[in-house]
């Protein structure tokens, strides 16, 4: 026979060294069924527990005589599978989701709030959700600890006294830091520089005692720096030759001048050749007009020229047998009486090509050979017809992928990217509208396997779902990713094709893109109805 629970019969006991909770049952006829358990875990606390129990009786089953029950009250409630992960497979996803470097200011009071050397919570969440995840994210930073890169920005106030000053905090946190991070490796970045509204006279301030203490620190560890970016007036970097000791770590630097000075650089640079594993080198072309630079250029696999001409280009493919990848970004007109040689140098390692803030296509491509370039990506404002003729088969006959990217406001011309040999793999980029035809170029064209979409909105929908279903049906285009604010109609459409089986991504952001979209457009036009009603009742 089953009976009810009374209600006089719950009075638990609390262990006082233990977390548990002493149930004493009285009744020989009560027991407790295995299904009550995972109810009494539900709870916060064991009195919300016996308060619901007492509400609402539970049938229970009988015990024999006099016996004592012992649950273990948990203060939580029952952990989640994600919770029951494996340490090691914590540590693994932990590993991947690491940031790989860390940037900490040493130039305001406020340094001394982001002295950490450990990552935030916008840099690395997960040290902030559970003790257990932040201490397996600690053994993971600990094994695997992430570049920190010191932002050291040296005053550039006309006030004598604020620029010690600020200097002054520089250094004192350097120091501490440096104190605390030996002999890890260091990465820091270091400006120097003053504006234009400065004399001549005042620009050798650079000599203040502050910054040459800051520079001798820097010198000092010179065998421990791994990344560093050196953007300095003429006099530091003079200043850090005779200073400098091995740089047996180094593997990436930049070399900026921070002068307002125009011609060719006449300064002397710190001596590079015993950095043994230096393989990054980002330099302005101002400096790289300097003739003999100490630079060990036959070991340097990625390259960054800002401002080149092509005959910077031209020098950087003949001195680096080894390059992979290269970057052009800064250049607007070609005004440099350079001839080109009458035959393109031949370059066999380089696979990477990217030319970025209006830098011409034609003026650099055709004074080179690269049959082993695998990808290009070019991001300009202009891309005219002879610029679509250099990526050709001929030039480039391993290109996989191309990447084009136009800004806001360029018409671009169907026709120019029809001139283009597309490769394989194909990324089409517009900061605004896809322009007219471009959808039925797209389906005419048979060498494009995987295409990527990115732009506004587009008023030839139909075409697009014309060529997406005729590309897909023929098995021609294996794969489609796109990102537009299209109609409901069309993304309807798009949902559809998706669903059937063909490779369509995209879609979601599409979604929310259209979304926001129209939501910006009631709002305008609410803002537009209230002021019209407010002019309305203005004329009256």
């Amino acid at each position: 026979m089953i009976r009810t629970v009374p209600k006089c019969i719950y009075r638990p006991t609390y262990a006082s060294s233990f977390n548990t909770v002493t149930l004493s049952v009285t009744s020989a006829t009560l027991s407790f069924q295995l299904t009550h358990w995972t109810k009494f875990l539900n709870y916060k606390t064991p009195r919300n527990f016996y308060r619901s129990q007492m509400d609402s009786t539970v049938p229970l089953r009988p015990l024999t005589p006099d016996s004592t029950t012992v649950l273990r009250y948990c203060s939580h409630p029952s952990p989640s599978a994600l919770c029951r992960l494996p340490v090691e497979i914590l540590q693994t996803i932990f590993l991947l989701c690491r940031p790989d470097t860390l940037t900490r200011p040493f130039h305001s009071p406020y340094s001394l709030f982001s002295f950490s050397p450990l990552p935030n919570q916008s840099e690395f969440p997960v040290l902030f959700v559970s003790h257990q995840w932040r201490s397996v994210a600690l053994s993971v930073i600990r094994i695997y600890p992430p570049t920190t890169i010191l932002s050291i920005l040296l005053s550039q106030s006309l006030e004598a006294s604020d620029r010690d000053s600020s200097n002054a905090v520089a250094l004192y946190f350097l120091r501490k830091y440096i104190l605390r991070t030996n002999p890890n490796n260091l990465s820091f970045t270091i400006s120097n520089g003053y504006s234009s509204s400065i004399s001549d006279n005042n620009q050798n301030r650079s000599s203040d005692l502050q910054v040459l203490a800051i520079l001798k620190l820097l010198c000092e560890l010179s065998d421990r720096w791994e990344n560093v970016a050196l953007r300095l007036l003429p006099s530091s970097f003079l200043s850090m030759c005779t200073q400098m000791r091995s740089l047996s770590r180094l593997t990436s630097i930049k070399l900026q001048d921070a002068s307002h000075a125009r011609g060719p650089y006449s300064g002397q640079l710190p001596s590079l050749m015993g950095a043994k594993h230096l393989s990054t080198l980002k330099i302005a072309c101002r400096i790289l007009g300097q003739p003999d630079l100490p630079i060990p250029w036959t070991q340097l696999t990625r390259v960054t020229l800002s401002i080149p001409y092509p005959r910077h280009f031209h020098f950087i493919i003949t001195t680096c047998p080894n390059l992979v990848e290269c970057v052009l970004k800064g250049y607007t007109q070609n005004t440099d009486r350079w001839t080109p040689p009458a035959r393109p140098v031949q370059h066999l390692t380089l696979r990477k090509l990217l030319v970025k803030n209006m830098c011409k296509l034609s003026d650099f491509l055709p004074i080179v050979r690269v049959p082993g370039l695998q990808e290009l990506q070019v991001d300009h404002l202009t891309f005219e017809l002879e610029d679509a003729r250099t990526v050709s088969p001929t030039a480039l006959p391993s290109l996989r992928k191309l990447h084009l990217k136009f800004d806001f406001g360029k018409i671009v011309d169907p026709v120019v990217l029809s001139n283009i040999a597309f490769p394989p793999m194909v990324v089409l980029e517009f900061q605004g509208n896809m322009p007219d035809g471009l959808s039925s170029m797209l389906e005419h064209n048979d060498t494009i396997c995987h295409l990527c979409l990115k732009f506004q909105e587009t008023e030839d929908e139909v075409g697009l779902l014309s060529m997406v279903r005729a590309r897909m049906r023929e098995s021609s285009l294996f794969w489609l990713h796109i990102e537009a604010c299209l109609s409901f109609k069309t993304l309807a459409q798009l949902i559809r094709l998706a669903e059937s089986g063909m490779m369509i991504s995209g879609l979601h952001e599409c979604a929310l893109v259209g979304r926001a979209d129209r939501a910006f457009q009631v709002a305008h036009y609410k803002e537009r109805r209230a002021g019209m009603r407010f002019w309305n009742f203005m004329k009256r």
